[in-house]
């Protein structure tokens, strides 16, 4: 389970509590996405964590994601 992990929003890798930008990918922990968008951290069925906005097509929007049970 990964309930104490700090996860990038951008990546998906595991990282410090304590970082600002994540070391593997170099994305903002202060990156926020506004309105259509869901928000960055928000967990689905209380299993799958969106992370940012990978694109957008007309009536779609694609986010990256990871899921919690199998990370």
């Amino acid at each position: 389970m990964s309930e104490n992990k700090r996860y990038c929003m951008g990546c998906m890798a595991v990282v410090d509590e304590s970082a600002a930008i994540c070391p593997h990918c170099g994305y903002s922990a202060d990156s926020k996405q506004e309105a259509p968008y869901l928000a960055q951290g928000r967990k689905i069925c209380e299993r799958y964590l969106i992370g940012k906005v990978l694109s957008m097509a007309n009536d779609s929007i694609t986010y990256l994601g990871l899921d919690l049970d199998t990370d």
